[in-house]
């Protein structure tokens, strides 16, 4: 499958440091600093707007400062994830799966409402109704590893017979902006995504197909961090989250759930 240098890029915004939103909102000690990372999905402004005011409130609540690594494509969150950089991490479950056994980390909080489940756009006015229509096409996808928005959709396709040209973005904001714009046919990317684009993307877009849907995000933390801080930042995460916040009604996980990600991950590697 031919690979082709992507088109568009978002450029990346100036964000404001954690550590300054968080003395704006509230003051308070911190004993310790913890770093979060958060798989790309949105530009880098969207991503600390989204999570900032959560992480805010933990912060608070645990006395330790929580830090957004907010990295800018999949594959450097990941190198930086499989490296054991994060003490906390916000992943894909894939990503959750491989942390979990190659670095130990744990999953602790997933959405007890949402799953992740992929889609393939294309411009709202083309002409393309069927996926077989996208023969040879090119498609936009947000990273080769990305799993709910590239490689379930890849292997769809595949089972399919269909050929077509993969350009790589680095987040799923990227992919449907290629799309609108007449760049790329088509692009993979989820539901959740998919809902949260600003309305001039998004009304130029249509849903072609979906996916199987699958378990949802997951946070982990690593086993450096002490169980007194597992618990009060869990604590802390489910009581200041929101249907507004970055994940709809998180519930607690635990330790069985480890044994679902190994077979998942098993699932996904046959």
């Amino acid at each position: 499958m031919k690979q082709l240098i992507v088109i568009i890029i978002l450029c990346t915004a100036i964000v404001p440091t954690f550590s300054a939103y968080a003395q704006n909102t509230a003051a308070y000690e911190t004993a310790e600093v913890c770093t979060f990372g958060i798989v790309p999905q949105y530009s880098k402004k969207r991503t600390y707007d989204k999570w900032a005011p959560l992480l805010a409130e933990i912060s608070i609540d645990t006395h330790c400062e929580f830090r957004i690594e907010n990295v800018a494509d999949i594959q450097t969150f990941e190198k930086k994830l499989m490296n054991a950089e994060f003490d906390f991490a916000y992943t894909t479950p894939y990503q959750a799966y491989l942390a979990n056994h190659y670095e130990e980390y744990f999953p602790i909080l997933h959405s007890s409402t949402q799953k992740l489940q992929g889609i393939i756009v294309t411009r709202k006015d083309s002409d393309i109704l069927r996926l077989e229509e996208l023969e040879n096409k090119v498609i936009a996808f947000p990273s080769p590893s990305s799993l709910a928005a590239s490689r379930i959709l890849q292997s769809d396709l595949q089972k399919k017979g269909i050929k077509y040209d993969a350009i790589y973005t680095k987040n799923h904001t990227s992919v449907y902006i290629n799309v609108a714009k007449g760049f790329a046919s088509a692009g993979g990317g989820t539901v959740e995504t998919f809902n949260n684009l600003p309305k001039n993307i998004k009304n130029k877009l249509r849903i072609l197909t979906h996916a199987k849907p699958m378990m949802p995000h997951i946070v982990l933390v690593h086993p450096r961090i002490s169980e007194h801080l597992r618990t009060l930042f869990t604590k802390s995460f489910i009581k200041h989250s929101s249907h507004n916040g970055p994940i709809a009604s998180p519930v607690q996980l635990d330790t069985s759930f480890s044994q679902e990600l190994k077979k998942f991950g098993a699932e996904e590697r046959s």
